[in-house]
């Protein structure tokens, strides 16, 4: 795998002068060694392929300096006549800085998650008619009894789960709410698909959306331990008065 060309991009990617690397040997000169048998595993993938077989592959490149760059590769095979491979061409995108960020963005949701699990809290985004723009968190789904993985949860399921005795004052806010933008609270009580009776406090901002639509943003807070609590004080509290 000699390298024989490489353009100015390349070359101002890496850090490199075209004199340092034109007739090395690409794996030896450019890619670490820990990740040359994977590399040099892709290009035999490709001498496997047909004549318009095409292969993407990611890798880091050494720059000049010691520093290192993560290369996108689409490459494919050049064959002569009788079919034989002659060398390869490859294309890079340096997507380093990509994805360094998808990498930030991804710990930072893992970390949101992980924080709404903790606090029992999950937010949401919905939209009044639906323009197909949703948002569930995963603390959402478990709120409601939920798997976040296999299960979807949906405005009407929401709207289905209001216990029996609080769906009129809800519905009245609900309805209310969506008429006039604004932020507004709910305490009420959900019942789980599993049976168990749920307290939460939702507290959302309602505002125009796209399309002519209302959309619908908030978080909601399984307050079913504080609930029990108040209640065992209570009950607690009454025992003494009548004991006194």
């Amino acid at each position: 795998l000699r390298l024989q060309l490489i353009n100015r991009k390349g070359c101002d990617t890496l850090g490199w002068r075209e004199v340092d690397l034109l007739g090395r040997d690409w794996l030896e000169a450019a890619v670490p060694a820990t990740q040359r048998e994977v590399v040099r595993a892709q290009f035999a993938r490709l001498e496997r392929r047909g004549s318009e077989s095409e292969v993407y592959f990611e890798h880091d490149v050494l720059a000049a300096g010691g520093g290192r760059r993560l290369i996108a590769w689409r490459c494919i095979a050049l064959r002569d006549l009788e079919g034989q491979v002659v060398g390869y061409f490859s294309s890079g995108e340096d997507i380093t800085t990509r994805r360094a960020i998808e990498q930030s963005v991804e710990r930072t949701r893992s970390l949101l998650n992980e924080a709404q699990e903790i606090g029992n809290i999950g937010n949401f985004e919905v939209h009044v008619p639906d323009t197909g723009v949703e948002f569930w968190s995963p603390q959402l789904h478990r709120i409601f009894g939920l798997d976040p993985v296999h299960d979807r949860l949906s405005l009407e399921q929401t709207h289905a789960a209001v216990h029996p005795d609080d769906v009129a004052g809800y519905r009245t806010q609900w309805d209310a709410a969506i008429s006039a933008p604004g932020s507004y609270s709910s305490d009420h009580r959900i019942v789980t698909r599993a049976g168990a009776v749920r307290h939460v406090r939702t507290i959302y901002n309602v505002s125009a959306g796209s399309e002519g639509s209302v959309r619908i943003a908030g978080t909601m807070l399984d307050v079913t331990a504080a609930k029990q609590a108040e209640e065992d004080a209570r009950v607690a509290q009454q025992r003494m008065t009548h004991v006194s």
